[in-house]
């Protein structure tokens, strides 16, 4: 946003990215040229409408519910990690609606340092009990659904994802350090997906964050059964879609269209079961109203 205008690379990235975010969709005239973004302050009204503390999905909203949900587990929470939270209430509480996209960018990456900061601290002060797995599990599957979902937005861009745009989706899932200093290279399509998709050992990267929370799982009470609960099918089913992806006809994403629609339904088939997850755990760990089922009959004989 803070570019539009200034150059013909930033505006062409603008409307791929507004176009991956699912806030514009864009045409194309006859000759194939791209038009100029219409309707320009709208969109910059949506994507600013994230500091509009009357949307209940917006920042303000959202902050004011973590702040509730830390107050409840006060006595699992070391002071360090409530005094981070404090200042994120602070922070989100001089939010301005009428923020300009300067202001509004600082305004994120100070919240996203602070956020980050209190699950660090969560991780190093709060006992590894159940709770503290319940949490860990909640953040990853909220950022390996980000990631994917990310992933299969950019597939929509209307060209063949250039360059910028991947190195904007390197960036955004904190990647983009570890890209350079594995192969210090251009960017490839395939180096990325990769490093995003198959790495187990980048913490960032589908591959990992499924592995971490089937760690999780197989601590959590019950999970000793014999019996695969629906939560383990979930997982397994994604992990095996991870597992099973045809890796020779993915390496050719940049140049058939053939790669890219199997990227699209091995996205598909991660995200179907990820998204269930949660549902499933809330079943079974939170849900205290079950009716009871019987085997056996217990009538008696006649």
């Amino acid at each position: 946003m803070m570019e539009y205008d200034q150059d013909e690379i930033a505006d062409q990235l603008l409307d791929e990215l507004l176009l991956a975010l699912e806030i514009t969709t864009l045409s194309h005239d006859e000759e194939g040229a791209k038009p100029p973004l219409e309707g320009f302050a709208q969109k910059r009204t949506a994507l600013l409408a994230q500091f509009d503390e009357h949307d209940p999905q917006a920042l303000q909203p959202l902050f004011a519910q973590m702040q509730r949900n830390a107050r409840s587990v006060r006595d699992h929470l070391g002071d360090d990690s409530l005094g981070v939270i404090n200042q994120l209430r602070q922070r989100v509480d001089t939010f301005n609606p009428s923020l300009g996209a300067s202001a509004a960018r600082r305004a994120c990456e100070g919240l996203s340092a602070q956020t980050a900061a209190f699950f660090g601290l969560c991780n190093e002060t709060m006992p590894h009990h159940y709770g503290w797995r319940f949490m860990d599990i909640g953040r990853f599957l909220d950022r390996v659904i980000g990631l994917l979902s990310l992933l299969k937005l950019t597939l929509k861009a209307p060209h063949s994802p250039g360059l910028a745009l991947w190195e904007v989706v390197l960036a955004t899932s904190d990647n983009f350090t570890a890209y350079r200093r594995r192969y210090r290279s251009e960017l490839h399509p395939e180096a990325i997906l990769d490093l995003l998709l198959f790495d187990e050992t980048n913490p960032r990267s589908v591959g990992y964050m499924l592995k971490r929370l089937e760690r999780q799982m197989d601590r959590l009470p019950g999970s000793s059964s014999p019996y695969r609960n629906a939560e383990r099918r979930l997982l397994i089913q994604a992990n095996a879609a991870l597992h099973l992806a045809d890796i020779d006809r993915l390496s050719h994403l940049a140049d058939t269209p053939d790669a890219q629609a199997a990227l699209e339904q091995l996205l598909d088939e991660l995200i179907t079961p990820l998204n269930a997850l949660s549902d499933a755990i809330s079943h079974s760990h939170f849900s205290h109203v079950e009716r009871p089922r019987q085997l056996v009959s217990m009538e008696p004989d006649e």
